[in-house]
């Protein structure tokens, strides 16, 4: 029998359904109540958590979701935000969406060469989804929560906060010495996310990822697909992680859409289905399959702001 179950999937599926309908996720939704908390106070600024109970919170997983924005906006309370912590809560799954810092805010003309600011906006939202996650471990009697069963989810600039956060944590880097000694996530859930590493290629040197799934489209110029590298300065999109992933047999699922550029960012919600799929199969299930799909769908519209490139977010 073989140590792993091996399923790679390299295949283009043209989808005719409607799964991305014209009617707004969430249109009409009662949305769950949150309890919020201050999880922390970081440069004189208290930074907030919304908790979205399930029924039966016992052993519920946890997903801390980032949201989006280019390290210059976004907010963890906006209606896709409620909408889709209140889809997990409402499907057995503790949902908790964080602020974070905001470490490009007010900056402008920022470029791809721009490798420091952007290195440090990544970092210090890594240090706050840390201190999130210290703030969910510290009270995880109260809360009722299995720290052996907490996902990491964003979009965009938080995609690349929770891959950046596992990268981090598996190299051993000074950065996540904070979190608890053998300490890791359970999943991360990517939507057009990035990995910053000064080290050249993608390696995940102390231990094993945790089972990652990424979404990201072929054409993505501001989170750019397969990413771009200066030297050892290597800023990896998904095509880049996910070869390390694959060639490594470590657990994922890639939904790769051919032709998308960054809108592919913003449909966390149409696919909460797939991802609370994820869930129960790698976090519950402990699955330890590769997944990987080429999608063409032409009912994703591109959109202006998706074909858009890094450079033209700060101007």
């Amino acid at each position: 029998m073989f140590k792993r179950i091996i399923s790679i999937l390299t295949v283009l599926i043209v989808i005719h359904s409607d799964l991305f309908g014209q009617m707004p996720f969430g249109h009409g939704m009662d949305f769950v109540t949150p309890k919020t908390v201050m999880y922390a106070e970081k440069d004189s600024c208290p930074l907030y958590m919304d908790i979205y109970e399930p029924e039966n919170a016992v052993n519920a997983p946890t997903v801390i979701f980032m949201f989006g924005g280019g390290f210059i906006g976004g907010q963890r309370n906006g209606f896709a935000e409620r909408a889709w912590c209140t889809t997990l809560s409402r499907n057995g799954i503790r949902a908790v969406a964080i602020d974070y810092r905001l470490g490009l805010k007010g900056m402008h003309r920022i470029g791809l060469k721009s490798v420091a600011m952007l290195r440090n906006a990544i970092s210090m939202a890594v240090e706050d989804l840390y201190s999130a996650s210290l703030y969910l471990i510290a009270h995880q009697d109260e809360l009722e929560i299995d720290c052996s069963r907490i996902v990491l989810a964003g979009s965009s600039a938080g995609a690349i906060s929770v891959l950046q956060g596992e990268y981090e944590l598996c190299n051993g880097h000074d950065i996540a010495s904070e979190l608890p000694d053998g300490f890791n996530y359970a999943g991360v859930i990517s939507f057009s996310g990035a990995i910053f590493s000064e080290d050249g290629r993608i390696r995940y040197k102390d231990m094993d990822p945790c089972p990652h799934f990424m979404l990201h489209g072929t054409s993505d110029h501001i989170v750019l697909y397969k990413g771009i590298r200066f030297f050892n300065q290597n800023f990896a999109g998904t095509d880049r992680i996910a070869r390390t992933f694959i060639k490594k047999e470590f657990p994922c699922r890639i939904m790769r859409f051919k032709g998308n550029g960054h809108e592919i960012s913003s449909i966390y919600n149409t696919l909460a289905d797939e991802c609370i799929s994820f869930i129960d199969r790698y976090v519950t299930g402990k699955s330890e399959c590769i997944s990987d799909a080429m999608l063409s769908d032409p009912a994703i519209a591109p959109t202006e702001w998706g074909a858009g490139s890094f450079g033209k977010l700060y101007h």
